[in-house]
């Protein structure tokens, strides 16, 4: 288990290694409007991926060792479908998003959605280093897009970024679809609206906490985007992004227990593994954090 951890935070540091990048050539190329425009869009892509959460998210992890996968898939995609679609329509009837960037918006979405599914799928099979390969996968094709529209096309517009999301997104689907293919195959059956039913009732409560944790922490984006505007939300986004490596340990270490944990029946395992992988995260970003202090401004 500490392997794949380690493997974890290794692909994490390697992504946000990149994202360090793409936020440079970003924002030195494409302006802080530019990039507020496009951090709106990125926020939108994350609120629906917290929707689809409700149903392709923990309940879905949880319910892989226990029910056959297409049963579970059904159900999951024509969420992810109803969420890119219903959630973006509502930014967008809100002004939460650029209005020439709503149909990207779903689209795109949609195939984070999925890609997010079938990455869960490999979590509750216990294969951590697809859901790796994966998401490394992912971050490369942004920021290999990305630098192929500026650098090479000579393009600094917003569109730049959105057409490096297709990129980054639709790869780590199509690739998340071929990891999982043989596993399409094996059982299935009928009861669908059953299952939805179960991931609903299962998922609503931890995504829950997600979605308040996560206006907990947006919020601010969407206020200094109305008293400030998208300038200065750029240059703040560029900051949060840095300082939301410190991440990488605690991110690391759930999603590798979630995975084990779903597979065990025994509770005072899982309860031991708990406070013993607490101990190590809170170890490991205490120094992460004393290393970022003593970092001068000059370096950000």
């Amino acid at each position: 288990m500490i392997k794949k951890i380690a493997g974890t935070a290794l692909t994490r540091v390697l992504n946000a290694v990149i994202m360090l990048i793409v936020l440079s050539i970003a924002t030195n190329n494409l302006g802080a409007a530019a990039y507020g425009s496009v951090t709106f869009v990125v926020l939108g892509i994350t609120i629906i991926g917290l929707v689809n959460h409700f149903v392709g998210g923990g309940a879905l992890i949880y319910y892989i060792p226990r029910k056959p996968l297409m049963l579970l898939l059904i159900p999951s995609y024509f969420w992810a479908l109803f969420s890119a679609v219903v959630v973006a329509l509502v930014l967008d009837w809100l002004d939460k998003v650029p209005h020439q960037f709503v149909f990207h918006l779903m689209v795109i979405a949609f195939m984070q959605s999925l890609a997010s599914i079938n990455q869960n799928v490999m979590l509750g099979k216990e294969r951590v280093k697809h859901f790796n390969l994966v998401s490394l996968v992912q971050f490369t094709l942004l920021l290999g897009t990305l630098s192929l529209m500026i650098f090479i096309f000579k393009n600094t517009t917003a569109f730049a970024y959105v057409l490096a999301l297709y990129a980054a997104y639709g790869g780590a689907f199509v690739l998340s679809v071929v990891l999982i293919l043989r596993d399409f195959l094996k059982q299935y059956g009928h009861q669908q609206a059953t299952v939805l039913s179960n991931m609903l009732s299962y998922g609503w409560k931890a995504q829950l906490a997600n979605v308040l944790q996560f206006f907990n922490y947006r919020m601010s984006h969407y206020l200094l985007e109305g008293f400030f505007g998208k300038s200065m939300l750029g240059v703040f986004s560029a900051g949060v992004q840095l300082s939301e490596g410190l991440w990488i340990v605690g991110k690391s270490v759930s999603m590798v227990q979630f995975s084990k944990t779903v597979n065990v029946t025994d509770k005072e395992y899982v309860k031991n593994l708990a406070v013993n992988l607490v101990k190590m995260t809170f170890v490991l970003t205490l120094l992460m954090l004393g290393v970022v202090l003593l970092l001068p401004v000059e370096v950000f």
